[in-house]
């Protein structure tokens, strides 16, 4: 008897309980980011495009915790200051991306003449590779904050707009829905009060993975030098300019690339989290 019950499927609960740690671990990273994000300027001790002197390519020591680069300036503070940039770009791409996709995504269902027309606009964004359409994207643009920021919303947007879509044709034809429509309630009024309430949980974690993406894609295109012009430090430009130095210097690389890999898999966690609070389906045994 024993055996068997050991070998059911865990619960929703179980599952969510398998992952506290990680998720706890991603929230206070993401936390520590956000504090950079916007005490960054204060929190640096020296300032991130000072000289400290003539300690070039030092390694990390306790006056410099990550220690300089190859113009003398501490990385610690780079790294602090360059997490606004990094993270206003993928903020602001994930709340643009998710507003327009939504809105689209709504839209070409609720008025089904423009559906086919819209999605197959869409279509043609998605075909391309996401960091092959914003290298295309940024080199017409330019680069910039906006430029960037515009570059990877027209990279995501069609993306979230499909899955919103495939969201509200599964809650419009959902039995209530049809129910209030007999009861005299119009097209707009289910849209308010069924449709969007129902696709905020699945647009939540889709924002989640947009912000991720993001950030992962702006530092490639930082590191290709299309992203945010010096002297704004960003985590992909460190690592581009130190690309050089890899056999000098080792936490050139390590560290601002650390930095991204941490961000993109604490927001992926958190996202998995939102989807688990917000997934009503996984609130029984499967």
């Amino acid at each position: 008897m024993t055996t068997m019950m050991s070998d059911t499927p865990p619960t929703a609960a179980k599952r969510k309980s398998r992952l506290s740690v990680l998720v706890i671990l991603s929230l206070l990273w993401l936390a520590a980011v956000v504090v950079a994000t916007i005490f960054g300027e204060h929190l640096a001790r020296y300032g991130a495009t000072v000289a400290v002197g003539a300690d070039r390519l030092q390694p990390p020591s306790p006056e410099h915790w990550a220690g300089t680069d190859n113009f003398s300036r501490d990385i610690m503070d780079r790294l602090i200051v360059a997490a606004r940039s990094s993270m206003f770009i993928g903020v602001s791409v994930a709340v643009i991306s998710s507003i327009l996709g939504g809105a689209t995504g709504v839209i070409a269902v609720v008025w089904k003449p423009l559906d086919n027309i819209v999605m197959r606009v869409l279509d043609g964004f998605i075909a391309f590779p996401p960091i092959l359409l914003a290298i295309m994207l940024v080199a017409s643009f330019g680069g910039g904050y906006w430029q960037v920021i515009l570059a990877l919303t027209l990279v995501f947007f069609p993306r979230i707009a499909r899955v919103v879509r495939a969201a509200t044709l599964a809650v419009i034809t959902a039995p209530y829905v049809e129910a209030s429509r007999v009861l005299g309630g119009n097209t707009l009024w289910s849209t308010r009060h069924h449709v969007i309430p129902n696709i905020t949980g699945p647009l939540a974690v889709q924002a989640t993975y947009v912000l991720s993406r993001a950030i992962v894609i702006d530092a490639g295109l930082a590191f290709l030098g299309l992203g945010v012009p010096p002297p704004a430090p960003t985590w992909g430009s460190m690592l581009g300019d130190s690309r050089l130095f890899v056999d000098q210097a080792w936490w050139l690389v390590v560290l601002p690339g650390l930095c991204i890999v941490l961000t993109a898999l604490a927001v992926n966690f958190a996202g998995d989290w939102v989807r688990d609070l917000t997934d009503r389906t996984l609130g029984t045994d499967r």
